[in-house]
């Protein structure tokens, strides 16, 4: 790593250029430097661009680990807080966001939303148990609870569990809904369903959802029938454009 004193770059204007005034020297000696110390850097970026912090984020007690594709992995979240904002840009020129909020206490509320093209299904599906609030979006994604296994295809749904209990909705596309407790039992929702499901009976069928209850992030907000101890976790910066 190469450190410059702030007014360096001004030794470079002095270096004399044969046949060059001096201004015309000064001029072509900061392009130089320009060329010679920050072009290099630009290369190496390699059209990423990046803005919070990515990698491991410590804790109060835990650790969460980001990966930059194609989903945030989690470690070690009991109790622990914390905030992340992260971009990156694939290789195929689109563009990927990550927005987090985690918190402990009795448990862990989580909020992800991601637009990074995931091309097939998860090899593990995200994990939120005991407790939590969650949104997810994509083409392929499973999602787990204390009780149930949430398959979505081409949806955006949201998730929310508070121990034996798990309420599932769906804002577009279509889910399969698997009840742990009975391997056989499943339920299909499709856009503006919702289910309610516990570790004491099957699944019932899904219920429309009232239009006071849709959530979704053009409110800015969380707008779920609460839960308790659960309160609303709001977003983090700018919304997609």
């Amino acid at each position: 790593m190469v450190f410059f004193r702030a007014g360096s770059w001004v030794r470079f204007g002095r270096v004399r250029f044969g046949g060059l005034s001096g201004e015309a020297s000064r001029t072509l000696g900061v392009w130089t430097h320009l060329a010679w110390v920050w072009l290099p850097c630009l290369l190496l970026l390699g059209g990423q661009t990046a803005w919070g912090q990515a990698g491991f984020l410590e804790l109060e007690k835990g650790q969460v680990q980001v990966t930059r594709s194609p989903w945030p992995e989690f470690y070690g979240l009991p109790h622990a807080k914390a905030q992340l904002e992260w971009q990156d840009r694939i290789h195929s020129g689109k563009a990927s966001q990550v927005r987090l909020s985690l918190e402990g206490g009795l448990g862990v509320r989580l909020w992800a939303e991601t637009f990074l093209q995931i091309n097939k299904t998860l090899a593990q599906p995200v994990l939120l148990q005991p407790w939590g609030r969650a949104e997810y979006q994509g083409p392929s994604l499973q999602v787990q609870t204390i009780n149930a296994l949430v398959l979505g295809q081409n949806s955006r749904f949201w998730v929310e569990a508070n121990g034996p209990v798990t309420r599932v909705f769906v804002g577009q596309g279509t889910l399969q809904v698997s009840f742990l407790a009975f391997p056989q039992t499943q339920v299909a929702l499709g856009p503006k369903e919702w289910v309610e499901l516990t570790s004491e009976k099957p699944l019932p069928k899904p219920v429309p959802m009232p239009p006071e209850w849709t959530p979704g992030l053009e409110q800015g907000e969380r707008n779920l029938p609460g839960l308790s101890g659960l309160e609303v976790t709001k977003p983090l910066g700018p919304k997609r454009p």
